[in-house]
Formats: C-alpha cells, sequence, structure tokens
C-alpha cells in the first residue's frame, strides 16, 4: 500500500465497511447498505457528508456533478481520479 493511503483514518473506514458487509453479506439493495453505513460511521464518531455533490473531471473540465453516498470530512476528503 502506498504512503498516499497509509493512514489510520482509511483503515477506520474501511473497517466500517468491512463490518456492514459481514452482516449484511451481498444482495441487498444500495439504500440498504447506504443506510447500515451511515449507522456503523457514525457508531465508530467518524466524520463525514452523505450525498455531497463532487464534480467529474473526465478528459474535460467537467463532466457534470456526481453525488456519491458517502464522503470524509477532513484532510483526504478528495483525490482526483485520472485516467491512464
Amino acid at each position: 500500500m502506498t504512503r498516499e493511503f497509509d493512514d489510520s483514518q482509511t483503515y477506520k473506514i474501511i473497517g466500517a465497511a468491512m463490518a456492514v458487509h459481514r452482516a449484511l453479506g451481498c444482495g441487498f439493495l444500495e439504500a440498504v447498505s447506504r443506510e447500515a453505513f451511515t449507522i456503523e460511521l457514525q457508531e465508530r464518531g467518524i466524520p463525514f457528508v452523505r450525498e455531497a455533490r463532487l464534480a467529474v473531471r473526465y478528459r474535460l473540465p467537467r463532466i457534470s456533478p456526481e453525488t456519491p453516498d458517502v464522503r470524509r470530512r477532513g484532510a483526504a476528503a478528495q483525490r482526483e481520479r485520472r485516467t491512464v
């Protein structure tokens, strides 16, 4: 794992996601998993913003606004994704 993603908050978020997956498994609608993940993040005291709008970029300056289910608050809140 690269140092860019090697921080304790990232591991806490992944741990929360894994806890939801272990408890629910697969096969539920996205809304159910999103709600469970929200509860798990709240119970663990991990700050987040639900359905924040982000600009999506792909070769052009901007495609359209995107709304992810959950967005982490703080230092690593936004990492740009680029195509190869």
